[in-house]
């Protein structure tokens, strides 16, 4: 296989599956969930991680579930509360998102990788 081939064909493997990812992610940004955690809303924030990896630092105040439990373990929810997702990099946080929303909440934000968190983690 030449050089052009297999350039050809990285380019089509990144528009096909990477590059939706990194085009639909569709982020709140820091000062957002900021603004909407000191707002006194009564908003949910999820770590959608393992249970391993949120006991090794995770935003304050954040609740775990892994992304593969919802939207099951959030059948007690309203389903108009906020709720902002986050996990190590952002795709599974994208996953959980889309997942919500089929469930039908309808105030469902990704904040992307816990890497974007400025402040401390517990």
């Amino acid at each position: 296989m030449d050089k052009t081939a297999i350039i050809i064909m990285i380019l089509i493997v990144f528009l096909r599956f990477i590059f939706p990812l990194i085009k639909n992610r569709n982020l709140i940004s820091y000062k957002f969930l900021v603004e909407l955690r000191n707002s006194g809303s009564k908003s949910i924030l999820l770590d959608v991680r393992s249970r391993q990896e949120y006991k090794l630092g995770h935003i304050p105040g954040a609740k775990n579930i892994a992304h593969d439990k919802l939207p099951q373990a959030m059948v007690k929810g309203k389903k108009d509360t906020p709720v902002v997702v986050y996990c190590r990099s952002g795709l599974r946080a994208g996953r959980a998102k889309k997942a919500l929303e089929r469930a039908g909440y309808s105030q469902v934000y990704s904040f992307g990788g816990i890497s974007r968190w400025k402040s401390g983690l517990e």
